[in-house]
């Protein structure tokens, strides 16, 4: 019984190889396009930002899905993947998480537990970055004597 469902399972895996393949369409400049299947599926870019007990981090990253149905799936109690992450160095240039610390894969499941916002972006930070940025940086409230 076993085998046989093991061979079942092989099989569909080998029909459905040709679908599950995704292959970059389109030129290097603007979106990115993936194509699986024969549907093509662009790449968002996202900040999240999380809290984990008194520490706010800030994830810059890329997904298939829609901002809509990130949104949702977070609404859900669902993880979501963040791919292509970015970070930032201390010039405020946009750099590949591989290049901070190259002992990780460059992509985070992240718990919709700790996530406070989620804030779409143009494009990939990298593809923009001149340095300066004040991606990082919050706004702060009107202090004494400001008018």
């Amino acid at each position: 019984m076993f085998t046989a469902f093991c061979i079942a399972v092989h099989t569909l895996i080998l029909k459905l190889r040709p679908a599950l393949r995704a292959t970059v369409v389109g030129g290097t400049t603007g979106p990115v396009n993936l194509q699986v299947g024969g549907e093509r599926m662009s790449v968002h870019w996202y900040r999240i930002e999380i809290i984990t007990g008194q520490d706010t981090y800030c994830y810059f990253g890329s997904s298939v899905v829609r901002e809509k149905e990130l949104v949702e799936a977070l609404g859900r109690g669902e993880f979501v993947l963040l791919g292509d992450l970015t970070y930032f160095d201390d010039d405020g240039n946009a750099r590949r998480w591989t290049e901070w610390d190259p002992h990780y894969q460059s992509r985070i499941h992240l718990n919709p537990q700790h996530v406070v916002s989620v804030m779409p972006m143009q494009d990939d930070p990298k593809k923009s970055s001149k340095g300066g940025s004040n991606l990082l940086q919050y706004p702060q409230a009107p202090q004494p004597g400001d008018e």
